[in-house]
């Protein structure tokens, strides 16, 4: 499992009372392409999320920071994590009810596992951030 900690400074408390709807909207996310949440902690002025552990790091880490020549991206690992992190998105925007709008998509976010399959992790955080950043600008 992995936990993360939800940072409270950044709750509102607005966002603090929806914080349980987003979890629930978090927890009905199911495809094989997004890392799953299995539960969560709203105790004691804490906010922490469950998740299921992916092992092998993120897209960001592998394209970035390895030096194990073993641990390079093929042509075809590399249209296997741009094919189901796409898939992924599709299922976010298309599939969802309500549809889901990542807001923080990067290849950080990219989680790997030992196959190299791509599972888009903090789907559904943004729900939980100030609504300053949530701003949509509107163009006249």
């Amino acid at each position: 499992m992995a936990i993360k900690k939800i940072d409270n400074a950044a709750l509102s408390l607005q966002e603090e009372d929806n914080f349980l709807e987003a979890v629930s909207n978090m927890s009905r996310l199911r495809h094989q392409n997004i890392v799953t949440l299995v539960g969560y902690c709203a105790e004691h002025g804490q906010r922490l999320l469950v998740y299921e552990y992916i092992g092998n790091g993120s897209l960001h880490d592998m394209l970035h920071f390895t030096d194990d020549s073993g641990k390079t991206l093929t042509w075809n690992a590399r249209v296997r994590v741009a094919l189901g992190t796409a898939r992924a998105l599709e299922y976010l925007h298309e599939v969802c009810l309500p549809s889901t709008v990542h807001r923080n998509f990067k290849s950080a976010n990219i989680l790997l596992d030992e196959e190299l399959n791509p599972h888009l992790s903090d789907c559904g955080l943004a729900a939980l951030t100030p609504n300053t950043e949530r701003q949509v600008n509107k163009w006249g």
